[in-house]
């Protein structure tokens, strides 16, 4: 099951989350694929496939996409992107969907979320040979002054037990992990154009921030209002937002 903070958050602001995250780079999509061994009609299945911005370029890649998304407010959204039918309302730690079918299984800047000791065995039971794990994320680049001042927002407001991907805490997790090949990766600058409210909006969509009751959530606008005057952006039509995506993929050892 979802954290609390994603749970309340992302079923509060779908809408918001769908329009202000970006999408991920042609080119690390087509990297993680061919490093997967994903070709046209393949089957993969997509855990915490939110509101189905990731999906959406999975199909147009022309894979065979089974969604998982355990938010309903989530669901809701990702029915633009698939049939009702090849979406299940289960977790990445217990999907619903019987074991063998998946070529590849992904996540898009979630699995930080999950349980990984759980999600590593229910990947295994849907893979079959030779497939492999892919993970994908959209970071923001904090080595530019005001977006690092922007993510601190986030941070600032997130529980202490709610998991963050920027710590990399989730990495460890594969550092231990018996049975399955080392974490193969790349990186990616991703730009994003947008203006004052698609950052507004961009910080809003964090799990943690749209959780906040909304006195909160006033001061969190008031905060993003004060970064981008303070660097002259706010009178901008145009901004860009500048992210960096990482992709990793592995496999059980001795499928492939």
């Amino acid at each position: 099951m979802p954290h609390e903070t994603a749970a309340r958050g992302y079923d509060r602001e779908a809408v918001t989350y769908s329009r202000a995250r970006p999408a991920y780079p042609a080119r690390a999509v087509d990297e993680l694929c061919a490093a997967l061994g994903l070709s046209n009609g393949n089957r993969v299945v997509e855990l915490g496939a939110g509101t189905g911005i990731f999906t959406r370029q999975l199909v147009t890649h022309g894979l065979d996409v089974t969604a998982v998304e355990p938010v309903a407010g989530m669901r809701r959204r990702l029915q633009d992107v698939l049939d009702p039918s090849r979406i299940s309302a289960g977790s990445a730690e217990a999907t619903g969907l019987p074991g063998g079918i998946a070529d590849a299984v992904l996540a898009a800047t979630a699995w930080h979320w999950f349980d990984a000791h759980q999600a590593i065995e229910e990947t295994r039971r849907l893979l079959r040979p030779p497939g492999g794990l892919g993970l994908i994320w959209n970071e923001y680049d904090c080595s530019v002054p005001w977006v690092a001042e922007i993510a601190g927002i986030s941070s600032r407001y997130r529980p202490a037990d709610a998991p963050n991907a920027s710590t990399g805490t989730w990495r460890e997790f594969f550092f231990r992990l018996d049975g399955w090949l080392p974490l193969s990766e790349s990186a990616f600058p991703n730009p994003r154009s947008t203006d004052p409210q698609g950052v507004l909006d961009r910080v809003v969509s964090s799990s943690a921030v749209a959780a906040l009751p909304a006195v909160e959530r006033a001061a969190v606008t008031a905060a993003v209002q004060d970064i981008l005057a303070r660097y002259g952006l706010n009178s901008q039509a145009v901004i860009t937002l500048p992210y960096t995506t990482r992709c990793y993929w592995t496999r059980p050892i001795g499928a492939g």
